[in-house]
Order: structure tokens, then C-alpha cells, then sequence
């Protein structure tokens, strides 16, 4: 056997000695969790309508800017959790909207709206947010900000 293949196979043996080793050390301690923050302390305000009007700010727009409006969706919520989009509208001209559909009575709601820009022929969107200035990655978030219609 020459030193070359014998040196091969005392680094293939080292390997396998160090998976083996690693695989019998003890476990990693599992991870802490986290949690969300309390959902069921995120109350959601009262509306006085079944077609609520939900207003957010509004964007200031950069120069070279042709066109600015909005895009707003709603979700039910159940047991705090977005469970349906049930609304939604995009071109809007103003930074608020009046539901042209009813929602269901004494139901929870979550919404959320992002701005889009037309900037030197090219469409730019902002990331979607609540009304307090949040910005959500993800959708439908749990976070957003949430009301609750009358009735029910």
C-alpha cells in the first residue's frame, strides 16, 4: 500500500470517527420558544359600521413620481388568526376607503395596505403595513391592526 492511499484512509477513517462522535454527543438543547406576542391581547377596535371607513397615512411621493395610489386588504380573523381575505382593492387615490361590501356583524377583522408608485415608467411597490406604520414581510400577518364590526 503506498503512503498516499494509506494517508487516504486514515483521513476517510478520521471522518467517520467524527460523525460517530458528533452523533452520540448529546442532543442540542431545544430551542426556547419564543411565542408570538399574546395574540388575544391584541384587541381589535370597535367600528360603528358594517362598511367601515379604514384610513392610513398617506405616502409622500418621491421625485420623478407619475402616479400614487393604494391597495388595501381585509381579513376574518378566527381564534385571532387571518382566516379569510374576504376584501380587497387596489387604485385607490386617496389613503382611505369606505367598504363597499358589508362585513359580517360582530366578526374580527384584520387589514392592512401598501402604496404603489409609478416612478420613471416603473411600477414600485411598498412593503404592505398598518395603520401605526408597521411594515409586514408576510401576509396575512396576525399583527395587523384589527376592528370589530357592531352586532352579532
Amino acid at each position: 500500500m503506498s503512503r498516499r492511499s494509506q494517508s487516504r484512509e486514515w483521513t476517510v477513517a478520521y471522518l467517520l470517527a467524527g460523525v460517530l462522535i458528533a452523533g452520540c454527543a448529546s442532543p442540542r438543547p431545544a430551542p426556547v420558544p419564543v411565542g408570538v406576542v399574546g395574540l388575544a391581547s391584541l384587541a381589535a377596535s370597535p367600528v360603528d359600521s358594517l362598511t367601515p371607513t379604514l384610513t392610513w397615512p398617506a405616502m409622500t411621493a418621491p421625485a420623478g413620481t407619475a402616479r400614487v395610489t393604494y391597495e388595501l386588504r381585509v381579513w376574518r380573523l378566527e381564534g385571532g388568526y387571518p382566516a379569510e381575505l374576504v376584501y380587497m382593492r387596489a387604485g385607490l387615490p386617496e389613503p382611505r376607503h369606505t367598504l363597499s361590501t358589508p362585513l359580517r356583524p360582530g366578526t374580527e377583522y384584520a387589514w392592512a395596505s401598501r402604496t404603489r408608485l409609478e416612478v420613471e415608467g416603473h411600477v414600485r411597490l411598498t412593503d404592505w403595513r398598518a395603520p401605526q406604520g408597521t411594515r409586514f414581510g408576510v401576509l396575512p400577518n396576525p399583527l395587523y391592526s384589527r376592528f370589530t364590526t357592531p352586532g352579532g
